[in-house]
């Protein structure tokens, strides 16, 4: 299942492609189904936009597994926060660890020796 806004990007702004055409990619990605965030949700702020795209994850039956981009360590706990009160609970608490050893190891990396 992939979960992506429609033609406006979170900021607000029209997204490069249209949704059809970021559907298709998807698809032809691997995704086996991709449903639109409505635009409440795609639009807002991030515990908002999380908030919409988590709820929405949790009602599409035999989902066990959550991913998705951030674009800073903060915003990855600020969603996954989010995702705590849904039934990937456990599963948010692997990636949690695994994030957390990730950006460590990418920090330590980007500070010069």
């Amino acid at each position: 299942l992939c979960i992506m806004s429609g033609h406006f990007t979170q900021r607000g702004d029209r997204a490069v492609l249209d949704k059809f055409t970021r559907a298709r990619h998807a698809v032809t990605g691997g995704a086996d189904c991709v449903a639109e965030l409505p635009a409440p949700f795609a639009v807002a702020p991030a515990p908002v936009f999380a908030r919409g795209a988590i709820k929405l994850a949790a009602s599409v039956p035999d989902v066990c597994a959550v991913a998705f981009g951030c674009e800073s360590e903060q915003d990855f706990y600020a969603a996954a926060r989010a995702a705590e009160a849904s039934p990937f609970t456990a599963v948010a608490g692997y990636f949690l660890a695994a994030a957390a050893s990730l950006a460590r190891t990418a920090r330590s990396r980007s500070t010069p020796r």
